[in-house]
């Protein structure tokens, strides 16, 4: 209100709506690990003996907790209450169960580990689907026609090295430079001369994004995605980055 931007009404609005974005992270969030610990974690680890009474106890705190803040009318005494749900009695429930999953086999654990998630990309098949062999993940090729891998070969997690995922899937193979981009510059007049300057980012924009479409699918692609990074200067998409995901049909 002193530099005439917000009146006080409308900075209690903000301020009100800001609030009830963090109780409403934290409801579901608590609402998730709840769901996770009860339907996953302990139906797991109790078929191998694991016991889970102190898992349990942690997990009914945070049911508790979700309740009280819950029941709370108040927007910044709700809030207050969530803050201590998800730093302190969220947190608490997140010990135990990894204390937990440090004595479960792999092969019992409901959820993938860091290093899965790490590849789950490449975990998948054709179709989306994880595929899971003896335990342990399997990442299954499923390279474009004339890409090294093309016919559909898995390979052990442990097989697996970083250049191993390049030469396999073909990462970073297909690449518009050069005279790849020449060849279908050429059609609108252009060369690949024309990423020396800078400029063409301005100048040359919609002449590239045709000659690169028409590469991608002539390359087989289907699917393009725009990638917005970073996203955490608004307030509300805390350190966050943004994928559109497109895909491309010809009629």
């Amino acid at each position: 209100a002193k530099f005439d931007v917000l009146s006080i009404p409308e900075t209690q609005a903000r301020r009100d709506i800001s609030l009830q974005h963090y109780t409403g992270m934290a409801e579901i969030e608590a609402g998730c690990m709840i769901s996770m610990v009860t339907k996953e974690v302990i139906p797991a680890v109790s078929s191998i003996g694991i016991d889970t009474k102190a898992l349990a106890a942690a997990c009914a705190a945070v049911k508790a907790g979700l309740h009280t803040f819950e029941k709370e009318g108040d927007d910044y005494a709700k809030a207050k209450l969530a803050r201590v749900l998800r730093l302190e009695t969220m947190e608490k429930c997140r010990a135990v169960c990894d204390a937990i999953e440090t004595k479960c086999p792999v092969t019992v654990w409901p959820f993938a580990s860091y290093k899965e998630l790490l590849f789950l990309d490449s975990n998948q098949d054709a179709f989306g689907h994880t595929t899971k062999s003896l335990g342990n993940y399997t990442r299954s090729i499923a390279a474009a026609p004339g890409q090294p891998g093309f016919g559909g070969e898995s390979l052990a997690v442990a097989e697996l090295t970083p250049t191993l995922e390049i030469q396999k899937l073909g990462y970073g193979t297909k690449r518009f430079i050069g005279a790849v981009a020449d060849k279908y510059l050429a059609k609108y007049g252009e060369s690949s001369k024309i990423f020396e300057d800078a400029s063409w980012t301005k100048t040359k924009a919609d002449v590239v994004a045709k000659a690169v479409l028409d590469w991608g699918r002539c390359s087989g692609a289907t699917v393009y995605t725009h990638w917005f990074q970073p996203l955490g200067a608004n307030g509300v998409r805390h350190g966050q980055t943004g994928q559109v995901h497109n895909h491309m049909f010809t009629f």
